[in-house]
């Protein structure tokens, strides 16, 4: 499958493997207790993510992750609460934090294999695009494009629309915004985080998902 991404400017790179940290100042963690930290640097954050520390800096400036400033250092700090705010928002796994809460089991995510098809829109619609989902929470899904000679990406902000269409969740409608992207040699694997889902098809979601876990 010959995959054309004509823009991937509106997608959101989450994890950047590639990057080196920077060791600063701000890399120790404030913590209250031996084992649970309340308070994380921007270096700690970086480090969990395995990202580079400026991104956390930028999304910090940028009001993307919560925090405040120490005084007289002026050293940003950002609350566990709001990390995990951020970490749901954009669909970064919970185990990450090694936490066992309610938000973990918010984004707790169950393998899947069912058949879906999806299209991309902003005003006008692009596909629909044969596809696999290959795993799903109650915050976002992974989805591979297969079977498709191209897949089109509109040039401005864009939304997937996803339609299962086989097995217990057949035709739920799973609208959601790209938070990565990783094209293949064969398919085009796309991460999603939910929006907008009906009443209806969100507790479809929940009740399917509770019943996995059960």
């Amino acid at each position: 499958m010959t995959i054309e991404i004509f823009m991937l400017k509106e997608i959101i790179e989450v994890l950047e493997t590639h990057n080196s940290l920077t060791c600063c100042r701000e890399e120790r963690a404030v913590a209250t207790s031996k084992n649970e930290k309340k308070v994380y640097t921007t270096g700690a954050v970086a480090k969990l993510f395995g990202i580079n520390i400026n991104t956390v800096i930028k999304w910090f400036d940028e009001g993307k992750i919560d925090g405040f400033r120490l005084p007289i250092s002026n050293d940003r700090r950002i609350p566990i609460g709001s990390l995990k705010t951020f970490m749901v928002s954009n669909n970064i796994p919970m185990d990450l934090l090694g936490d066992s809460g309610p938000m973990r089991r918010m984004c707790e995510r169950v393998d899947m294999d069912n058949m879906i098809e999806f299209t991309a829109t902003n005003g006008s619609a692009y596909g629909p695009y044969p596809g696999k989902l290959t795993n799903i929470s109650q915050s976002g899904a992974r989805i591979q494009a297969i079977g498709a000679d191209a897949v089109s990406i509109p040039m401005h902000s864009f939304r997937l629309n996803v339609t299962i269409k086989d097995g217990p969740l057949a035709d739920t409608v799973l609208p959601g915004s790209v938070v990565h992207m990783q094209p293949g040699d064969t398919d085009l694997s796309i991460g999603i985080k939910f929006n907008e889902l009906t009443t209806d098809h969100h507790q479809r979601l929940s009740h399917y998902l509770e019943t996995r876990s059960a």
